[in-house]
């Protein structure tokens, strides 16, 4: 658990208003997906943030705690949305917040190995899972990547 007294304020106002953000992506992604489907959302949400100038190498380094951070407030997000947010939603969300930020993510979406057939999605950057646990890919086939 952090302490939010450790963290300065002008970085508790970014987080705050990260966190608005994801939340805002909740309702929209609940309204799209079942207004539209999958496709449609995942086009509006994830592919609209084209990363045409990715972080470079030394930002990556310095920055990859951002990223874990910008996973735990989509996660938090979350808890606290109207409705049960399932796997797919958390990732479209967490995906669309990270390229906004121009991070390299992407949505993968895995079925398992081995019955009972089980869908998964989650959220790669710099190949690491960041939404979920990192053994995803030795437990599930991946059958797409946005």
């Amino acid at each position: 658990m952090t302490d939010t007294n450790l963290i300065a304020p002008e970085k508790r106002l970014k987080y705050f208003y990260i966190f608005l953000q994801a939340y805002t992506l909740y309702v929209k992604t609940d309204i799209y997906l079942r207004l539209f489907g999958f496709g449609k959302c995942a086009q509006s949400l994830v592919k609209q943030h084209v990363i045409t100038n990715p972080r470079n190498e030394n930002q990556m380094v310095s920055e990859v705690d951002l990223v874990d951070r910008i996973s735990e407030i989509g996660k938090q997000a979350a808890r606290i949305y109207v409705r049960r947010v399932k796997c797919l939603e958390r990732s479209l969300v967490i995906c669309s917040l990270l390229r906004k930020y121009r991070f390299p993510a992407e949505l993968c979406i895995g079925y398992t190995k081995f019955p009972p057939l089980v869908f998964h999605a989650w959220v790669e950057c710099y190949g690491k899972v960041v939404n979920d646990s990192v053994d995803l890919r030795d437990r599930y086939s991946v059958i797409s990547v946005c």
